[in-house]
């Protein structure tokens, strides 16, 4: 999910339902992104990856929402990674169109929504059978019509 979106160290990453926080910690790491953010409304995963994040020495650039993303402020992701059931990915459709800022990069395995363009989709031949496929998609609420500049694509 990182690769295919790309994450850099200009890069703010969100991640919805983090989980035990490993996206999050590999963004920081690995990808070099400036801050990741998670939100995760289990107790029990909160806790395993506020643990994880404190015992890396990555509490300056990663913070945990133990909350879900409902009441969170998306508007400063430049990169946002679900990996949620279809229906919870149909739930969160309406707060990222209307909180994420436009050409926020999106990764999930199976988003597709109006108003959020499909950039790239990995090919399911070059996962495994247990791996779900990953689409890179970009928030364009006010998506450009293909006659306007080129200076309205995404980065």
């Amino acid at each position: 999910m990182l690769e295919i979106s790309a994450v850099g160290s200009s890069d703010t990453l969100f991640d919805v339902g983090c989980g035990d926080g490993r996206i999050l910690i590999a963004a920081v790491k690995d990808f070099g992104a400036k801050k990741a953010v998670g939100f995760e409304m289990r107790d029990d995963l909160y806790r395993q990856a506020v643990q994880e994040v404190s015992r890396q020495g990555l509490e300056d650039r990663i913070s945990i929402i133990n909350n879900d993303v409902f009441t969170g402020n998306l508007s400063e992701a430049t990169v946002i990674t679900l990996y949620l059931t279809t229906t919870g990915n149909e739930k969160l459709k309406p707060k990222l169109a209307e909180g994420a800022r436009q050409w926020t990069r999106i990764v999930s395995h199976d988003l597709s929504k109006a108003g959020v363009r499909q950039r790239r989709r990995l090919s399911t031949a070059t996962q495994s059978a247990c791996t779900p496929s990953q689409t890179l998609n970009f928030n364009n609420e006010a998506c450009p019509s293909s006659k306007q500049s080129s200076q309205n694509s995404p980065p």
